[in-house]
């Protein structure tokens, strides 16, 4: 009989669980008062109006070698709202109970050490909302009668993907989305081929005159590769029918990682469509979650690409149907009719002005003029509100130029252009 010690030294696998990499460390700082960002956060946030809406955005470090940088960082952009609101005229005892949710972090050493790369706090009326971004952000205390939100849209446009570590001594599947990183477990998950071989394998289980052994996968009458071959087939099987099960109504991308053998052995399993025809090759076991996610989005870019291409063929085939549009005033229009399927974004577009849905008029303004709002950041969240989805693009990727643009759920020939 072969015994556990024994089987791994034979397989020259490792005898420990691999060292816990990102969602482990993310759980042990979750008592943090962090929340969740979604596209529903996003709108609930704009929907927030007072005249004390405190805005505090900064980048951070995912290291944790410059906390007290962080906190030092943190501090000013507070003392820039302090500022800020007293020029509004209101009364210390509200700034202080306004900003004291801000300042309370300053001394949290666990916060500052456990960052990702960018935060986003909201204050008003006491309360707060605190987000850790995957993406930094540019520093900045706004104070207005509304949340800035705008940095946190690209979150939510970001496509969410899913990366199975195919560890032989520990697999994990890992979320990679606005909200962060996140490990699942889903039903019937075998983290290890070690389980599969506790349990003494389905079939082989059978033809032991015992029955099941705790400590060996084993098929009288044949040799050692043979049994670690059958014992690595089943653990994959099994492995590809959770993961599909789980993945199957998300339709997310799966991209695969691990020894190129295991992941080939994988793909004969594989059913779910959207696993990614590219691979993170190598050894994964010792890889990071920041290392891993680095490696996950290099092996979208093509097909990212790929998916902007469809979308402006869409763009360009609706323009002769009526389903496409392009200009500020006529996607703020499109947008806040629930029409909007797809909105294409440059990048880097701010806009700011007021419009009036009821009238359609539209106005250009300065930033901090009075009425003045960013009207990118409008039609995107109107998009957003109405179940359209955002798309973030180089400039010089958008059709003829524009700043904005969008792919209509149907043809409407009473939109109003304005040149943007």
């Amino acid at each position: 009989m072969l015994c556990e010690s024994s089987w791994q030294a034979t397989m020259g696998l490792p005898r420990r669980r691999p060292t816990p990499v990102g969602p482990e460390k993310e759980r042990r700082s979750s008592s943090m008062n962090v929340t969740s960002l979604s596209r529903n956060a996003v709108i609930e946030l704009s929907k927030v109006q007072s005249e004390t809406c405190v805005s505090l955005l900064m980048s951070t470090s995912s290291s944790g070698v410059s906390s007290r940088q962080g906190a030092t960082r943190f501090k000013n952009l507070i003392q820039t709202a302090e500022v800020a609101l007293g020029h509004r005229n209101i009364r210390e005892e509200e700034i202080e109970s306004l900003l004291k949710p801000g300042k309370q972090l300053l001394n949290n050493s666990p916060f500052w050490s456990h960052q990702s790369e960018g935060l986003a706090v909201y204050l008003e009326g006491g309360s707060s909302r605190l987000y850790q971004l995957p993406f930094s952000v540019q520093d900045r205390a706004v104070v207005g009668g509304h949340f800035h939100v705008r940095p946190l849209l690209k979150a939510v446009a970001q496509e969410d993907f899913y990366i199975l570590n195919l560890n032989l001594n520990g697999a994990q599947l890992l979320e990679f989305s606005a909200h962060g990183v996140k490990s699942f477990l889903p039903e019937g998950f075998p983290e290890s081929l070690q389980e599969v071989m506790a349990s003494g394998g389905s079939e082989a289980a059978a033809h032991h005159e015992n029955g099941p052994c705790p400590d060996v996968y084993h098929r009288p009458g044949m040799g050692m590769e043979e049994n670690r071959k059958l014992a690595l087939e089943e653990w994959l099987r099994s492995l590809a029918r959770s993961v599909e099960s789980f993945l199957d109504s998300k339709g997310a991308t799966l991209v695969l990682a691990g020894v190129d053998y295991v992941v080939a052995e994988y793909r004969k399993h594989d059913r779910y469509p959207h696993t990614l025809s590219q691979a993170i090759h190598g050894s994964t076991e010792r890889m990071s979650v920041k290392e891993l996610e680095e490696a996950g989005r290099e092996k979208l870019v093509g097909p990212i690409k790929q998916r902007l291409e469809n979308l402006l063929e869409r763009y360009r085939s609706g323009l002769n149907q009526g389903r496409s549009t392009a200009g500020l005033q006529a996607c703020l229009q499109a947008a806040g009719a629930g029409m909007v399927d797809h909105l294409l974004v440059a990048e880097d577009a701010t806009l700011w002005g007021s419009y009036s849905a009821e009238s359609r008029q539209l106005r250009s303004l300065e930033q901090g003029q009075p009425n003045a709002e960013e009207l990118v950041e409008r039609v995107c969240l109107d998009t957003l509100k109405s179940k359209g989805d955002v798309s973030f693009i180089p400039s010089l990727s958008m059709p003829n130029g524009r700043q904005i643009a969008a792919i209509l759920r149907f043809a409407s020939v009473d939109l109003y252009d304005y040149p943007s």
